[in-house]
């Protein structure tokens, strides 16, 4: 890995950047392969492979609310990342509330976009070290929605990959025309 300095990129490098609002969720157990990491570990170049069959899902969440937030843990010689990804889902709609039905206790792997960039493409958690739901809902007179958290299982030493490969195939939105745009 060769070491290189790291000096302030541009105007403003740290302001905010919009995220696309839908969040792509794959099942681990529907991914044939991930492609490696490259030889500093973060970049991932190649494509995800789905199971003949299988689709991502896409996931509405509201933009001003999606947090991509990694931390770190651990003693000094057992330090790791432990990735989390965030946001909230506006009302509770029957396909909203069956998405996270199957959602719960699955090991899933997320995609996150900032939009306009593709070099703000994020791959969160491993087949190995998925990423968890937790939900927290609302729904009462001031809102109905539900927060929605997905951290990684156990410490890796890897952070969130910059994933450059083509997104996998998107399951279609209810029959219906509810959920346009993603769920």
């Amino acid at each position: 890995m060769a070491r290189v300095s790291i000096y302030k990129k541009g105007v403003n490098p740290g302001t905010a950047r919009p995220k696309n609002p839908n969040l792509i969720i794959l099942f681990a157990n529907d991914i044939e392969t991930i492609p490696e990491r490259d030889a500093n570990g973060v970049l991932i170049s190649g494509d995800i492979v789905l199971k003949a069959g299988a689709q991502a899902v896409e996931l509405y969440l509201t933009p001003s609310t999606i947090s991509r937030a990694p931390t770190t843990e651990g003693d000094p010689d057992e330090s790791g990342y432990i990735d989390a990804v965030s946001g909230s889902h506006p009302g509770n709609e029957l396909e909203y509330d069956e998405l996270e039905q199957q959602l719960m206790g699955e090991d899933l792997i997320l995609i996150t976009r900032e939009c306009g960039d593709a070099k703000g493409t994020r791959l969160h958690g491993t087949k190995c070290n998925p990423m968890k739901l937790q939900v927290e809902g609302q729904d009462n007179n001031e809102a109905v929605k539900s927060m929605l958290t997905f951290t990684q299982v156990q410490r890796s030493r890897f952070k969130a990959a910059h994933y450059r490969g083509a997104i996998p195939t998107i399951a279609p939105a209810p029959v219906d025309g509810s959920g346009v745009g993603g769920l």
